[in-house]
């Protein structure tokens, strides 16, 4: 009986935990040769003035426009793993990975 109700109360807070971090940022990369798009949304609007960082682009900050877009450029030459920050105004944060493939 001990059991049933530990296990219910961990399936109810997984629950609760994947429900309120589907109402973060959502964040879209399209990986091109030499940086990548992102797209950001917030419950299905377009996120402007969102700010992105990476761990690959030191101090750089880029905004998302009007369209909840920015082009983030990323200076190598070679594949990698770039880890994408956004944050908007309000707070929101979101961190995605993504493969970019460099410039040659």
């Amino acid at each position: 009986m001990v059991f049933k109700k530990v296990f219910l109360t961990l399936i109810l807070g997984a629950f609760a935990f994947a429900v309120s971090a589907h109402d973060g940022l959502d964040v879209e990369i399209m990986a091109e040769a030499d940086g990548a798009w992102v797209k950001v949304m917030h419950n299905g609007e377009l996120v402007p003035e969102a700010v992105i960082t990476t761990d690959k682009t030191g101090d750089e900050e880029f905004v998302t426009d009007k369209y909840g877009r920015a082009y983030v450029y990323v200076d190598d030459n070679h594949a990698e793993t770039v880890e994408f920050t956004v944050v908007d105004s309000e707070g929101n944060m979101a961190t995605k990975a993504h493969l970019v493939s460099g410039d040659k």
